[in-house]
């Protein structure tokens, strides 16, 4: 079992009637709930619970929060068929206690369209009693506790990472990213970088020396509220700067290196950002420090010294025009050069120094921040990878096309609906029949607008069905759904908080190639090739459903993030393919459905248990390959009765046709 509280970086969003019709699934009629159900409330019906706490949470006018708690329970693969209605309202329950909301109204509802089967509990915050907002402190550890317990009370699995601390701490919003995208957060890039950056910032004395350690991989040390921050140069990204080391905190910094000073290059220094605000101009805040630029630009004998001057002072010196002039580095503020001093000027400059020069001290990145994927890298994921950037670009491309065309022609209806009122104007003398006659475009006005946007809107959809992806994941798994099996197995093989060990190997395609000869599933000889335009298992259950249609009804079949094949079926079961074992829905029929496409998968050695079924491997044990007079006997005298005898593939000899077996299908021939 594993716990999450979903928090809201918004309170505004928080809307109670909206989570709940999502844990009733709703919008979907129930084809991802198992079951839902409302406590704490005088009416049983679910709608009207909603409404009952919408009416408490309207009673309480003075809190600026969130007054919804939500709260999702994930359980491990393989404990669904030890998870009852009594059981799942009784963990609810145990966790409304350990959180202080067994007196509180609440909806629960419990969904399988994951591979895990997860629990959603909204708490309504506000006690409807007293009307007070109650919010647990110290939520995680309780929680972990009620979780643990309750794991061993109805003997299903708890999850070792609410114990055990991640070596590299990321924030739940980054991990979640990864967990989505499966590409690499800022924060896992910045401790990717940490021992490097950690041994030049321990030998740094100064400011500036702390942020090269940081510009050179891409990143930015700055000031945020009480305390620093650590950003991505270019891009967006940000972590505080004691989550990556406590000793990069504020304090300690400023005792070892004294008053916090931004980077010469990034022009933030303290005197920068009080300079040009309030009402001091930047001329102004520049002839306070004129004396003392001016006696480092004498001494100068390179642009670069006098560049220095002034990044110091938090300003820059730029060309502008046939001339020069000062720069804010905190704003767009400028001044003219020789307006501060004549001696500035270009003429003077260059005939002291010579042709002018850019200031060379911003340290170049010799390392970035980019979303690389977080699988591990082989020629075959890099050319998928690339071929992801790729369509990723011109996905981009033609949104942003599509886009200015609707821009433009929606920029075009309103200048010619201008220009027609113009024209009635001028042509009307009285007001009101201006008004009439200008009223009575309006709705010509509005249709063309959204007949406008109806069309471009068929397009974007359009567009994002050619590329249904947003992400790496995304990418990956429509490709391992149009046959790709080195998708799949990146898939797989993706390095999670909560990863397992690999799943093993995807069987192979149980076809032929061309098709000439028959190809064998489930004991029965279908004489047309499979569909190479899916995974083999996926061919394989769509086979099981043409054939035996009165056993397996249609289904819906998807891939998520982990690799897992997942299959819904009309009637409500969900049988999940994991690689090496297969879990599906408690009941009879999805059972049946279940074993068919094991025995077709596996062949005959697999292992029930309760829900599970796993591929049993025997190691170590070999069997006498049988003669070729043997297996044409018994092929003449029954051999396709064995419906459960997997034939892998037929070739004829110089003596005719042959029958190939897996080593561990003699034992079923000899016998």
């Amino acid at each position: 079992m594993l716990t999450k509280h979903v928090e809201l970086e918004n309170p505004a969003n928080d809307n109670v009637r909206r989570l709940g019709n999502y844990i009733a699934d709703a919008s979907h009629k129930g084809e991802k709930c198992l079951e839902y159900w409302a406590e704490g409330c005088l009416s049983q019906d679910y709608q009207t619970a909603i409404f009952e706490m919408e009416a408490v949470q309207a009673l309480n006018t003075r809190t600026k929060k969130e007054k919804t708690y939500h709260l999702v329970l994930s359980f491990k693969e393989g404990d669904e068929e030890k998870l009852t209605p009594e059981i799942y309202r009784d963990i609810e329950k145990t966790m409304a206690k350990a959180l202080g909301f067994e007196n509180h109204q609440r909806l629960c509802g419990v969904h399988q369209n994951t591979n895990n089967v997860h629990m959603h509990i909204a708490y309504n915050m506000i006690d409807p009693v007293k009307f007070n907002r109650h919010s647990p402190w110290y939520d995680y550890p309780k929680m972990r506790k009620a979780a643990k317990a309750l794991c061993e009370k109805y003997d299903i699995t708890f999850d070792p990472a609410m114990e055990e601390e991640q070596q590299q701490n990321i924030s739940q919003r980054a991990a979640a990213m990864e967990a989505h995208s499966g590409e690499q957060s800022f924060q896992s890039y910045a401790l990717e970088h940490k021992d490097k950056i950690m041994t030049e910032i321990e030998k740094a004395q100064t400011w500036e020396e702390v942020h090269q350690a940081f510009a050179k991989r891409g990143m930015e040390i700055e000031q945020r509220g009480n305390g620093l921050s650590i950003k991505n140069s270019k891009g967006s990204g940000a972590m505080k700067a004691s989550a990556l080391d406590r000793s990069l905190s504020k304090s300690q910094l400023t005792k070892k290196l004294g008053e916090f000073k931004g980077s010469a290059e990034t022009a933030k220094s303290k005197s920068a950002v009080k300079a040009p605000s309030g009402e001091q101009s930047l001329q102004a805040y520049a002839l306070g420090h004129k004396d003392k630029i001016m006696a480092e630009i004498e001494k100068a004998q390179t642009w670069e010294e006098v560049h220095q001057a002034f990044t110091k002072r938090g300003m820059e010196l730029k060309l502008r025009g046939n001339g020069l002039s000062i720069k804010s580095s905190n704003n767009s503020e400028t001044i003219k050069a020789s307006s501060f001093d004549r001696s500035l000027s270009k003429a003077k400059l260059t005939k002291k120094l010579g042709e002018f020069k850019e200031s060379k001290s911003k340290a170049a990145a010799k390392e970035r921040y980019s979303r690389k994927p977080l699988h591990q890298r082989n020629p075959e994921r890099d050319e998928l990878y690339k071929r992801y950037l790729a369509e990723i670009e011109e996905k981009k491309q033609r949104i942003n096309q599509t886009k200015k065309l609707q821009e433009a022609e929606i920029s075009g209806i309103y200048t010619k609906y201008k220009k027609i009122t113009a024209d009635i104007g001028r042509q009307t003398f009285r007001k009101r029949d201006y008004f009439r006659r200008v009223s009575a475009l309006k709705p010509v006005l509005q249709k063309q607008l959204a007949t406008a946007r109806k069309e471009h809107k068929k397009t974007l959809d359009s567009i994002r069905s050619e590329y249904p992806f947003h992400n790496w994941s995304g990418f990956l798994k429509k490709e391992a759904l149009a046959g790709n099996a080195t998708a799949l197995e990146i898939l797989r093989r993706q390095e999670a908080k909560q990863a397992k060990a690999d799943n093993g190997k995807q069987s192979q395609p149980a076809t032929t190639g061309e098709g000439k000869k028959p190809v064998k599933i489930y004991g029965r000889r279908y004489h047309r090739p499979l569909d190479q335009t899916k995974n083999s298992a996926i061919a394989k259950m769509h086979f099981l459903a043409e054939r035996e249609s009165e056993t397996c009804p249609p289904f819906k079949e998807k891939i998520d993030n982990r690799g897992n094949i997942i299959y819904q079926f009309k009637h409500g079961g969900i049988l999940r393919d994991c690689g090496d074992k297969l879990h599906f829905s408690n009941d009879e029929q999805t059972k049946e459905i279940a074993l068919m496409y094991a025995q077709t998968r596996y062949g005959k050695h697999i292992t029930l248990r309760g829900n599970t079924i796993e591929h049993r491997r025997e190691k170590g044990k070999t069997y006498r390959k049988p003669s070729v007079a043997v297996i044409r006997d018994i092929a003449k005298n029954g051999l396709r009765t064995l419906s459960q005898l997997n034939v892998v593939s037929g070739r004829r000899g110089r003596q005719g046709s042959e029958v190939l077996l897996y080593d561990t299908q003699h034992r079923d021939m000899e016998r």
